[in-house]
């Protein structure tokens, strides 16, 4: 019988717990969908206009702890990018230091920490 090199495992292991990642986050997706198809068949259900409508539980805990982690670790990238490119954005009068920071800083971080929880619009904080 045949061996299985070890770096043909170690990948098959890498897919796997990839598929394995996609399954849970398809799965956690999943409720506020039901939840939200349930609401609409039931009777005397009246809906509000989507602006006004508050982000159900479900909504918030995926942002809880699904987009916040994401949104935090792309603030501290950006953050990252600007600190590098400054000196070439000082140097070029054409561009602007302050719209680099508020695009590249203020907007990510607001985005993570100033935005209510489950609102994903593009508001002002």
């Amino acid at each position: 019988m045949q061996q299985i090199p070890d770096r043909v495992k170690k990948v098959g292991g890498r897919f796997e717990s990839a598929v394995s990642a996609l399954v849970v986050a398809l799965v956690l997706c999943a409720p506020g969908r039901v939840a939200y198809a349930e609401a609409e068949d039931t009777p005397g259900y009246v809906a509000l206009p989507e602006e006004e409508a508050p982000p159900s539980d479900g909504v918030k805990a995926a942002d809880a702890l699904a987009v916040r982690p994401v949104t935090f670790f792309n603030s501290l990238f950006s953050t990252g990018v600007f600190v590098v490119s400054l000196p070439f954005v000082a140097l070029d009068p054409a561009l602007s230091v302050r719209k680099s920071r508020e695009e590249l800083v203020d907007y990510p971080f607001g985005y993570t920490f100033k935005r209510p929880l489950g609102e994903f619009g593009d508001t002002e904080w």
